[in-house]
């Protein structure tokens, strides 16, 4: 399998109510999901990172999943953290520095691509025990990337798992295996951020995301 790490030290992503960018939870959380997934005899994860120093030239999201595809790896699950829309945010000044933070969304998001060329409901069949898992070990979906506003109105196909679609997300359209990304939590929320920075709840998130993997695999293998 391959695991994705979101963004890049030069293309941070994200930045969290506290100033820290999205690369450097995406890249936490990717090695806790390793972890999880070590004692996993059917497991196999391979890092796909756009580079570990500045400078370096980056991968686009196509070329990690033409990586992946070319890892021959049977699933993909591409690692990020969330924000709001630009609206939704509240500046403030501290110490020299402008931060921007919010209180209107928290919780995970999963992403499927229903164009990809292993089959429409690939990513899906992927995302479904990866939210049972989610939902049983106490988180919740945020659902505010369905909400009638610019820069969301993505279909949602599963409100309870927090599964929506994304079908033109290159990362996930041009792998050739069952593919999903997920945000993982709401960093420009202050007390989500905390949280999401704490070793603890990175190795809690990745256990859950790993039990759904396994049992996504126990299906799939029937």
């Amino acid at each position: 399998m391959a695991i994705d790490v979101g963004h890049s030290p030069d293309s941070p992503g994200a930045i969290s109510a506290s100033g820290v960018p999205e690369f450097a939870f995406n890249r936490a959380l990717s090695h806790a999901l390793v972890e999880a997934l070590a004692s996993k005899p059917d497991f196999k994860p391979v890092l796909l990172t756009l580079s570990a120093n500045r400078g370096q030239t980056p991968l686009t999201p196509r070329a990690r999943a033409e990586q992946a595809n070319a890892l021959g790896a049977d699933l993909l699950i591409s690692v990020h953290h969330d924000s709001v829309q630009p609206r939704d945010l509240t500046e403030v000044h501290k110490h020299g520095k402008t931060f921007r933070y919010s209180r209107y969304a928290q919780g995970y998001s999963l992403f499927v691509s229903r164009d990809q060329s292993c089959g429409e409901d690939g990513g899906l069949r992927l995302a479904l025990p990866v939210g049972d898992a989610l939902q049983t070990r106490g988180y919740r979906a945020t659902g505010h990337h369905a909400e009638d506003i610019d820069g969301e109105h993505r279909p949602c196909l599963d409100p309870v798992r927090g599964i929506d679609a994304f079908d033109r997300l290159a990362v996930l359209r041009h792998a050739r295996m069952p593919a999903l990304l997920i945000e993982a939590g709401v960093i420009a929320h202050p007390e989500e951020e905390a949280e999401l920075a704490k070793a603890s709840a990175q190795r809690r998130m990745a256990g859950a995301l790993a039990a759904g993997l396994v049992a996504w695999r126990q299906e799939a293998e029937g």
